[in-house]
């Protein structure tokens, strides 16, 4: 699941990047949150069979912990796919970011892309010392979305952008947050915590 949010950041950022429609792009992360939707589904009834059996505590908690990532990584791809509709609402209506507007939501994107990759890796070695060092990240993420959000704002303010325009654009800024906090979640998930 790690694997496919990554190819969904990267195709994600190429329909935010390009003002042209990208439909096969756009049809791509359609597709792949139905996969992450059937996904969850079968990791949920799988380890529901399982769990019918006798085991053991630490295979419980394993389970548990796998259902909760499965869970927070659907997420993950509907977040995905919510900055993926306004994008598009915003090819439709017209309205496009200016300069500074889209530089932020790209380096925000690029932030949140790597705190995905970090979190993926520590998954990857089980590596539940980084965790950490997710949380740091995470909150330097929260840090950078209150900043964009008070410049996105102080744009508003002397009619730099559009009402419209600052709907959508705080609605992404949004589900990156979200993204976030899943990805705090599965690291969480990961050290054993919650």
């Amino acid at each position: 699941m790690s694997t496919n949010i990554q190819k969904m950041m990267g195709w994600l950022k190429t329909v935010i990047s390009e003002e042209e429609q990208q439909k096969m792009v756009e049809d791509k992360l359609f597709h792949r949150e139905k996969i992450f939707d059937i996904i969850q589904k079968e990791i949920v009834e799988f380890i529901d069979r399982m769990m019918t059996g006798t085991l053991s505590h630490d295979i419980t908690s394993e389970a548990r912990t796998q259902l909760r990532m499965a869970d927070e990584y659907e997420s993950i791809s509907d977040d995905i796919v919510a900055i993926l509709k306004l994008r598009c609402r915003m090819r439709n209506t017209q309205i496009a970011f200016n300069e500074t507007g889209r530089q932020e939501i790209l380096g925000l994107h690029d932030d949140v892309s790597r705190f995905l990759l970090i979190l993926d890796e520590a998954l990857r070695s089980r590596d539940r010392e980084a965790v950490p060092k997710i949380k740091t990240q995470g909150i330097q993420i929260t840090h950078r979305v209150k900043d964009i959000r008070t410049n996105h704002l102080d744009r508003l303010e002397k009619k730099e952008t559009s009402p419209l325009l600052s709907l959508v654009f705080l609605d992404m800024l949004n589900a990156y947050r979200r993204i976030k906090d899943h990805g705090i979640n599965i690291a969480e998930a990961l050290a054993g915590e919650k």
